[in-house]
C-alpha cells in the first residue's frame, strides 16, 4: 500500500494525515523508519522527533524552476554538457551534475586552466548504444541482463556494450560466483 494511499483516520490528530504535504509526509516516514532502526532491537519505545535540524526550511527552499535555470547557467559558464547520457566536462564523463560542476569549477579556479584552454580538444559525443536484437534479447532474458536505453545491467553493474555485460555473466555463472 502506498504511504499516499493510507487512512490515519485511526490515529491521534497530531499523527494523522491531516494537511501535510507529501514533502513533510515522507520526511517524517524517514524518520519514523529510522527511529525504528536505532530502537532494534527493542525493548525500549522508539524515539520519534518531527523536528529534524536537517529538515529544509520549505521558505528557504528554492523553486524548481529557479534551480534548473541556475544550472543551466553553470552549465554554459563552465563548459560542462550533457549527451543525453551522462554530464561531460572536458574528456571527463559524470553521472551526477554536481560532480561535473564541481571538478569544473576546481579546474577553472587553477593558474593554468587558461593556457589549456587554448589547446583543449572538443568533449567526445555520445553515441546511443544500439538496440539489442531479437536475438540479443533471449540471450538477456537467460542471463538475466537488462537494458534501460542507455545501459546493459547485470545484477548492480551497468555496461556499456552488451557483449561485456554478457560475458562477465557468463564468466561469474560458470565460477558459480553469482
Amino acid at each position: 500500500m502506498k504511504t499516499q494511499d493510507m487512512n490515519y483516520s485511526h490515529l491521534p490528530t497530531g499523527i494523522r494525515n491531516d494537511g501535510i504535504t507529501a514533502l513533510e509526509r515522507a520526511h517524517r516516514d524517514a524518520a519514523l523508519d529510522e527511529a525504528l532502526r536505532e530502537s532494534f532491537p527493542a525493548s525500549d519505545p522508539i524515539a520519534v522527533s518531527f523536528t529534524s535540524p536537517y529538515a529544509p526550511d520549505m521558505a528557504t527552499v528554492p523553486n524548481r524552476d529557479s534551480q534548473i535555470e541556475n544550472e543551466k547557467r553553470q552549465m554554459a559558464e563552465l563548459g560542462v554538457t550533457y549527451d543525453g547520457r551522462s554530464y561531460r566536462y572536458k574528456e571527463y564523463r559524470y553521472d551526477l551534475l554536481s560532480d561535473a560542476l564541481n571538478y569544473a569549477r576546481l579546474e577553472h579556479s587553477s593558474s593554468s586552466y587558461l593556457e589549456e584552454q587554448e589547446e583543449a580538444p572538443a568533449p567526445p559525443q555520445w553515441i546511443e548504444p544500439d538496440k539489442p536484437t531479437e536475438a540479443d534479447k533471449r540471450m538477456m532474458e537467460k542471463l538475466a541482463i537488462t537494458f534501460d536505453g542507455k545501459y546493459y545491467r547485470y545484477h548492480d553493474y551497468r555496461y556499456d556494450h552488451l557483449v561485456d555485460a554478457i560475458h562477465y555473466a557468463q564468466q561469474t555463472r560458470s565460477s558459480g560466483a553469482m
